[in-house]
């Protein structure tokens, strides 16, 4: 079934909007499901996409530069722990998916 330009345009553009705003890094903590997942995506992307860049600046500069962008990357780590804790980012996920506290059953971790 042929497709028209202007479907694909607008495929092409939803795809980048998709793309842009989603974490580049795993959060298994965080629902893979609506309403969670689309609620977390944003501020966990713009945190995953400032430790990247962080992360990379280390490769780039001095030697002695690398331990200052390395503890702002850990730091955003643990904002980024924080943030998949938030009781709404986890909503939508199914419970016999969700990962449990160790020796509760569930998901392994």
């Amino acid at each position: 079934m042929p497709v028209d330009e202007r479907t694909l345009r607008r495929l092409g553009v939803q795809w980048e909007i998709l793309r842009r705003t989603a974490p580049t890094r795993p959060h298994p903590v965080v629902a893979r499901r609506p309403p969670g997942n689309v609620l977390a995506a944003l501020p966990l992307s713009a945190l995953d996409r400032t430790r990247d860049a962080l992360d990379g600046a280390g490769r780039r500069v001095p030697e002695a530069a690398r331990p200052v962008l390395s503890a702002a990357s850990r730091s955003l780590r643990g904002g980024t722990h924080l943030l998949e804790r938030v009781p709404a980012f986890r909503r939508g996920e199914k419970p016999q998916t969700r990962r449990s506290p160790e020796g509760s059953g569930g998901a392994p971790e």
